[in-house]
């Protein structure tokens, strides 16, 4: 068994995000979410480049960061062929990784099969699939220093966040 560290995220896949959002606050308590409108992140999926536009919403439960996913363009990604399946629900379990490259030649030399590269503004993403289970995906997060240090101040504010403003929307058009 390959183990890659522990889960820092679990993403779901969703057609209304804001509904979702509210669903997982009123539902679960788990908030308060960032929603990050008007996301492009560059993409290279199953060999051919992309441009996935979506929105995205970020929550904490604990040390997990919960990520709710609505694409909002039908480029190719590993998220459109869920949607076109109507498969909406848990989507992918994400591992923090320091060194991207080792980690995703770990995960090839393992039977895993790299289906997406992304980079965007925050950082550098890959989902990578057990051919075994292609019911989800799992995800590699470049770590960086920076990143778990604002990691870590989200975890602090959703342990002793009050339940107001449950929604905190951002939008990254043309960033």
């Amino acid at each position: 068994m390959t183990h890659f560290g522990n889960i820092r995220q679990i993403g779901y896949l969703t057609d209304n995000i804001e509904q979702a959002m509210q669903a997982w606050v009123k539902k679960s308590g788990v908030g308060p979410f960032t929603w990050y409108r008007n996301v492009s992140l560059n993409a290279v999926y199953k060999g051919e480049s992309s441009i996935i536009e979506m929105d995205v919403g970020i929550a904490y439960r604990g040390d997990v960061q919960i990520e709710l996913i609505q694409q909002t363009n039908d480029a190719p990604s590993p998220y459109r062929q869920f949607f076109r399946e109507g498969r909406m629900g848990m989507h992918h379990l994400a591992f923090g990784s320091r060194d991207m490259d080792a980690d995703l030649q770990k995960a090839r030399d393992t039977g895993f099969e790299i289906i997406c590269t992304i980079d965007a503004m925050i950082g550098r993403y890959a989902y990578f699939q057990d051919p075994a289970m292609p019911e989800n995906f799992f995800e590699f997060l470049a770590v960086t220093d920076e990143l778990e240090a604002f990691w870590q101040q989200s975890m602090e504010e959703a342990r002793h966040w009050d339940g107001s403003k449950p929604i905190r929307a951002m939008d990254l058009k043309g960033l």
